[in-house]
């Protein structure tokens, strides 16, 4: 490990809005406890798809399979990596068939082991989402996915399947599985609460690496940039968008590279 810790570390992040909204949480967090400077290589953002082109209704971006993450991290060097694989039931609103989204989230994380990644999985947040009432699931169906015509019965089926499927799959890949908890969410059933991100994100990464001697705090400028930073390719409003990667830079030399 002493050796190891002369060189960078390497986080990659592959999911949809709960990493969009919990991203600058998860640098800090990583930073404090590992230390830096960091690689960050992040999949993710707002209706994000592992297999499908799909977003916002007026911002797209590719399926995380088909992204340009896995040439980049192909043409890097090797440094000690861990990646979590997380907000996976967008694709189930999305009507893909259960089988099809296990097998995007399976060919994500076979990728990240042949790459030597150490890859953590987080399940689905059925504790929270199979409390949900009927109108409180038609509204937030209606606004996040306002294609989606499945029940909450079927969403709440298929979602077990799922979530069985990615338990198998943690348990034949040998992966660190993440369980969620219900006090992490409040009225909104699928999004961490933000005054429970530091929380989530520092029992996430604390199964990595500790660097008892890593003390940061962000400075205003690098909060700025956490939330500045654009993926190498989407569609906004139907128009082709491509930014050249790393998109951030923070002041201790971390970059960031979103796809």
């Amino acid at each position: 490990m002493p050796a190891e810790r002369q060189r960078p570390h390497r986080l990659i992040l592959l999911g949809a809005s709960n990493l969009s909204l919990g991203l600058p949480t998860a640098v800090e967090t990583a930073l404090r406890l590992w230390g830096g400077p960091l690689e960050v290589l992040a999949a993710l953002g707002h209706g994000r798809s592992y297999g499908q082109v799909r977003g916002t209704p007026w911002r797209q971006l590719p399926g995380i399979i088909s992204c340009g993450l896995w040439e980049e991290l192909a043409r890097r060097p090797s440094l000690p990596t861990a990646a979590l694989v997380t907000d996976v039931g967008n694709d189930v609103l999305y009507g893909a068939d259960v089988e099809q989204i296990a097998a995007w989230v399976e060919e994500s994380v076979q990728r990240l082991l042949d790459a030597g990644v150490s890859v953590a999985l987080t399940n689905l947040p059925l504790c929270s989402v199979n409390n949900i009432s009927l109108p409180k699931f038609l509204l937030v169906r209606n606004i996040l996915f306002p294609g989606c015509g499945l029940s909450l019965t079927e969403v709440l089926r298929r979602g077990q399947i799922l979530e069985q499927l990615l338990r198998d799959l943690a348990a034949r890949k040998e992966l660190l599985l993440i369980e969620h908890r219900r006090e992490w969410y409040g009225f909104d059933p699928i999004h961490v609460r933000s005054d429970k991100r530091p929380g989530v994100w520092q029992k996430i990464l604390a199964h990595w690496w500790q660097n008892p001697s890593a003390q940061r705090s962000a400075s205003w400028k690098d909060w700025w940039a956490l939330r500045q930073v654009e993926q190498e390719r989407s569609w906004l409003f139907g128009r082709d968008r491509q930014r050249t990667q790393p998109a951030g830079v923070l002041s201790d030399g971390t970059t960031l590279s979103l796809y």
